[in-house]
Order: C-alpha cells, then structure tokens, then sequence
C-alpha cells in the first residue's frame, strides 16, 4: 500500500495542518472535492462505504486522494435498496440515526461521515466525540443549525 500511498494517511496530512502556512482552506478545498467525487462514484455504482473517516484516505505521490478500507461496505442496488440496518462504522463520525439504531440510508450517513472529516479538516478537531443528545458539543451543533 506503501507505493500506493507516498504521501500517508490523510489524518496526518490534518493533524500537521497548521503547517500549511495559512493555506488550509486551499488544500480542504482541494481534496474535500477528491473524496467527494469519489464517495459519489460509489453511491452511483450501488456501494455504501459506512466508515468514511480521515485513517481511511490516502494520499499519493500527487496528493490525490485514495479511499482505503471497504470492509463495512455494503452494496444495494434498486428503489429503497442504500436502506441498510446493521450499525456500523467509526462512533465520531457516525451519523445520528446510526447511534439510534433501526434503519438507515447508507448514502446519508457517508455523506455526515464527510462533513465531520472537513470539519476537522479546517479546524483539526473533532465536531463532538458522538452525535447523540448524551453528547454535549454535538447538542450545541444541532441547537446552531
């Protein structure tokens, strides 16, 4: 994976962000729009990833990113088919309706995985540690919405 990933794991890239001299948005910007247009690509092709998360993407020589990691995947295929029910996932980035347990559309909860990894993106901190109403800073996100 090594040869494949000559830049390591986007999380490092976030993690060392005050580095980038001022140019963060630039490079959210930049591979946000990666990850984005990769994750659509499997949402047309019938592929839910359900652990979309910062560990889970790399970088490689060209800084373009590679999502890694498809072993909570689920395929569906057909109307109502991305409803899935088995909870999984990271528990910071998983959506609210996965913590609440029932079904779930697979596509929606990749697309909250994607908006907690640009937030850390840009602030290189996590939103809130789970997004339920036992968790303090995910209750004062909903409350701003």
């Amino acid at each position: 994976m090594t040869e494949l990933a000559a830049n390591g794991e986007l999380f490092d890239l976030v993690s060392t962000a005050d580095n980038l001299n001022g140019d963060k948005m630039k490079y959210a910007r930049f591979i946000f729009k990666q990850i984005a247009d990769g994750v659509q690509h499997l949402h047309v092709k019938g592929i839910a990833h359900r652990d979309l998360k910062l560990d889970n993407c790399f970088l490689d020589e060209n800084m373009a990113i590679k999502v890694a990691d498809f072993g909570l995947m689920k395929c569906f295929a057909g109307t109502n088919a991305s409803v899935l029910k088995t909870k999984c996932g990271t528990t910071n980035y998983m959506a609210p309706e996965l913590h609440a347990g029932g079904e779930y559309d697979g596509t929606s909860v990749d697309i909250f995985a994607m908006g907690v990894m640009l937030f850390m993106m840009l602030t290189t901190m996590e939103p809130f540690h789970e997004a339920t109403s036992k968790d303090r800073w995910y209750l004062r996100l909903q409350a701003n919405a």
